[in-house]
C-alpha cells in the first residue's frame, strides 16, 4: 500500500500570536496561582504578556516564605507535584 503524503504548512506568525494571545496569559496565570497555592501562605504570583510571549512568575514574598523555600524546595516540590 502506498503512504499518503502528508503536507503542513505553518501559517507565518501563527505561534506568536498563540503564545501572546490573551488566553494563554490567563492559562498561565491559572497555572501559577495553583503553584501558589500548593506552596501555601507567602508566595504570590503573577502573569503578564512579555515582548514574545505569556510568561508567569511565582515568588515568595514574606521572609517566612523565603526562610521555608531555601530549607525545605517547596517552590520546586510544587511544581513537580501533579495534580
Amino acid at each position: 500500500m502506498a503512504r499518503p503524503k502528508i503536507r503542513v504548512v505553518q501559517v507565518p506568525g501563527g505561534v506568536e500570536r498563540v503564545l501572546k494571545s490573551q488566553e494563554m496569559v490567563n492559562h498561565m496565570g491559572r497555572i501559577a496561582a495553583d503553584i501558589r497555592d500548593r506552596c501555601g501562605p507567602g508566595f504570590q504570583s503573577e502573569a503578564q504578556l512579555g515582548r514574545k510571549k505569556a510568561l508567569a512568575m511565582v515568588w515568595p514574598d514574606t521572609w517566612e516564605a523565603k526562610r521555608a523555600n531555601a530549607r525545605s524546595q517547596i517552590m520546586l516540590r510544587a511544581v513537580g507535584r501533579r495534580v
